[in-house]
């Protein structure tokens, strides 16, 4: 019998984090190391760092680190988790993934890096007219070039909580604290102040749980790639 990979699957958010555990009895998705990095490229090359300076041990080195959670379409029609086979980051410098999991019949996507929130439906398509990507994040460019850096084998998978006509609503944009955390306090003063917020709430809150569920395949298929490329 084959050895298990060792994956390494790291989340900028802890709420994207404990949307996988809860996946984590499937027998495909178990054993793998579950990380969680923070928002934004500072954190995310802190935790790479990480991952690199334990991998100096054979038995600690990855066969594979995984950048998971949610991304904001940016091309109109996209949804669930595109296979992403390119990463870019604002300069126009491009990144290819050690391992891409898309069926045959799929087409990949990019997705583009940035250092600042693209909330709105204007600055999407802004940003999609500029770099011709298909999503956007804000710790993708740092993971890659990070990984490449170190020599790690990585995949991006995001799923689309926001798509290209969709706008993170501005009150909700403060209540996620730089390392991953709820403001709880921030969003029950929020909902309280004024409580026909919910109703939205509850949709951005579904639109999250289905962008995270549809990940779920993507890492089945990379783990089961490890080890196929040349």
């Amino acid at each position: 019998m084959a050895d298990t990979p060792n994956v390494v699957v790291l989340f900028p958010l802890k709420t994207e984090r404990v949307q996988l555990a809860r996946a984590l009895n499937d027998p495909e998705l178990a054993g793998m190391e579950i990380r969680t990095g923070g928002l934004g490229a500072e954190r995310i090359t802190a935790a790479v760092d990480a991952i690199a300076r334990e991998a100096v041990s054979p038995k600690r080195r990855p066969d594979l680190v995984v950048l998971l959670g949610c991304a904001g379409g940016l091309r109109p029609g996209l949804s669930g988790a595109p296979p992403i086979g390119m990463v870019i980051d604002e300069s126009g410098r491009e990144f290819i993934p050690t391992i891409i999991p898309a069926h045959a019949d799929e087409q990949v996507v990019a997705i583009v890096g940035v250092d600042t929130l693209v909330p709105d439906i204007a600055a999407k398509a802004s940003l999609h007219a500029r770099s011709a990507a298909d999503l956007v994040d804000m710790e993708s460019h740092a993971f890659a070039r990070t990984c490449t850096r170190h020599g790690l084998p990585w995949a991006v998978i995001r799923g689309i909580s926001d798509t290209a006509d969709e706008s993170l609503p501005e009150y909700m944009r403060s209540w996620i604290d730089p390392e991953g955390n709820y403001r709880l306090m921030r969003i029950f003063l929020s909902l309280i102040s004024n409580p026909s917020r919910i109703s939205e709430v509850q949709r951005v809150a579904q639109r999250f749980g289905a962008a995270m569920q549809a990940t779920h395949p993507r890492l089945k298929l990379a783990r089961s790639l490890v080890g196929s490329n040349p």
